[in-house]
């Protein structure tokens, strides 16, 4: 199975798309996450933590999540690259079959998660969406499916509550940051 998620860093040269992909194989069970620099670390035993406390049944299989580098900055630093959190763990769930949802490559979020569950993103402000419209183009913009957390539905998207979609999870609390 493969996937991709579509998510964003407001980084030194503003807004940034980044595409996450990842994929499963019959390799050795375990997850692997690439192209995060020192986040990836620390992000993969925190998906390992937040799955085991919550007694969350994975698939033995081998999990990668990578990042797109290609479309970073080389100014970008591994405080913006938490900002993805939320995009690889929730592609890392769904390539284990842990929330509904048919596919993940329309959808685009943003938000990082702590070890209590509590995952925080931020609102999508107009000059966010504007920038985001501006490198996607207005029409693949409006086809996107946003992941978010109690936006107030002024904008031209189609929006997928985060709980809603984290239902099935035990102890996820979303909060909007900022």
């Amino acid at each position: 199975m493969e996937a991709r998620i579509n998510s964003f860093i407001n980084g030194p040269r503003g807004i940034s798309l980044i595409t996450l992909f990842g994929y499963t194989t019959k390799g050795v069970p375990g997850i692997e996450i690439h192209g995060m620099s020192k986040v990836a670390k620390v992000l993969r035993e925190k998906i390992i933590y937040l799955t085991k406390i919550r007694e969350l049944s994975v698939p033995k299989r081998r999990y990668v999540v990578c990042l797109d580098i290609n479309e970073l900055s080389t100014n970008e630093n591994w405080k913006e690259l938490k900002s993805l959190e939320l995009a690889a763990i929730l592609l890392y769930w769904y390539l284990a079959g842990l929330i509904p949802i048919s596919k993940l490559d329309d959808c685009l979020c943003q938000g990082h998660i702590n070890t209590r569950g509590e995952i925080y993103q931020r609102s999508y402000d107009v000059e966010t969406i504007k920038a985001l419209k501006e490198q996607l183009g207005a029409k693949a913009f409006k086809q996107l499916k946003v992941i978010g957390s109690d936006q107030d539905g002024c904008f031209d998207f189609l929006q997928i509550q985060t709980r809603d979609l984290l239902e099935h999870i035990p102890d996820i609390t979303c909060f909007l940051d900022g």
